[in-house]
């Protein structure tokens, strides 16, 4: 199944940038946070369906509750405006302090980009979308990033090579958008298997699609979807699915029953 996505994840290398200056208050931080970050909800950072994301995870790095959320987000700082980042957790003490960062599975940064200190990263989570507290624990708080869409578009516009011939065009009334291979994203149906056929782009056109994949293509700019919009395309099959269905649509998240 193809979709036209306005939604995003993916991974791409960076570099950390210099760490906040320590003379920041934790004021000052919750002014930064509240800019940067949805409100806090109770419990761990899952995704909409329970599923858990990848992290970056540090114990025992601060001794008062009161730096807390100043703490963590010195530590997950280098990682906002990355590709496939979606929030941090931030555990009192009476848990054992911690901090965590999160990202969609697929999108942690390079093991040797861990901050020091940190436990093994977590590669393991199955989660790509924002995120939210699971539970009701008032001692993990989960801090999902703002405007997750347009971060990960950000992410993926700003930083893949302009002057790469791999695109397809997608006409949007008046203008003409240029969708780029680096905004693919793998819809979390754990369909994908190594070893499937790449997709192949051809003209600026044509994509061609075989096997069993869900994928999705994050667009360069928000659209906004009416009632009455209309999405055209030619559309060629080859050969009838074994069993299930072939799709072409918009959507605006990864999760199969999701909006």
């Amino acid at each position: 199944m193809t979709k036209l996505s306005l939604y995003a994840l993916g991974a791409i290398s960076f570099s950390f940038g210099t760490p906040l200056a320590a003379a920041l208050t934790n004021s000052e931080v919750a002014d930064l946070v509240a800019s940067k970050y949805d409100a806090p909800t109770n419990g761990w950072c899952q995704g909409r369906s329970g599923q858990n994301p990848d992290k970056f995870q540090i114990i025992n790095n601060f001794s008062s509750n009161a730096d807390s959320v100043r703490v963590c987000y010195e530590y997950c700082e280098p990682f906002q405006a990355l590709r496939g980042y979606v929030g941090m957790l931030v555990r009192r003490i009476e848990k054992g302090a911690s901090c965590a960062c999160y990202f969609n599975h697929g999108t942690l940064p390079s093991s040797s980009l861990n901050p020091p200190g940190s436990l093994t990263p977590y590669t393991a989570g199955t989660s790509i979308g924002p995120v939210t507290g699971s539970g009701e624990s008032a001692d993990h708080s989960c801090y999902p990033i703002s405007d997750y869409n347009d971060q990960a578009r950000q992410a993926i516009y700003n930083t893949a090579n302009e002057t790469s011939a791999d695109y397809f065009e997608v006409a949007l009334h008046n203008e003409t958008l240029q969708v780029i291979r680096e905004a693919e994203v793998e819809y979390d149906q754990n369909e994908n298997v190594p070893g499937q056929t790449p997709i192949e782009f051809d003209n600026h056109s044509d994509i061609t699609m075989t096997g069993n994949t869900w994928t999705a293509y994050v667009l360069p700019k928000a659209v906004d979807i009416e009632e009455d919009t209309i999405l055209e395309f030619s559309f060629t099959l080859t050969q009838e699915p074994d069993a299930g269905f072939v799709a072409v649509c918009l959507d605006e998240d990864t999760e199969e029953y999701g909006e």
